[in-house]
């Protein structure tokens, strides 16, 4: 317990804002219309944003990006 929260908490926390990051950069994606220009916006390498749609995409279990 790290101040009245326990660790499982704080990583289920965690896991949430890393889905909602991915989520903000693929409507990121969607709005900019290319990888490169969503990484520009985000301020991230395209390798990085590349990777985060391919585990959103293993996360949902679907193809996003066509």
């Amino acid at each position: 317990m790290l101040g009245g929260i326990s660790f499982d908490t704080i990583c289920q926390h965690k896991a949430w804002i890393m889905d909602l990051t991915r989520l903000r950069q693929f409507l990121m994606v969607g709005e900019r219309g290319s990888l490169s220009q969503a990484a520009k916006a985000l301020n991230i390498s395209q390798p990085g944003l590349t990777r985060s749609m391919h585990r959103l995409e293993g996360e949902l279990d679907a193809p996003l990006l066509l």
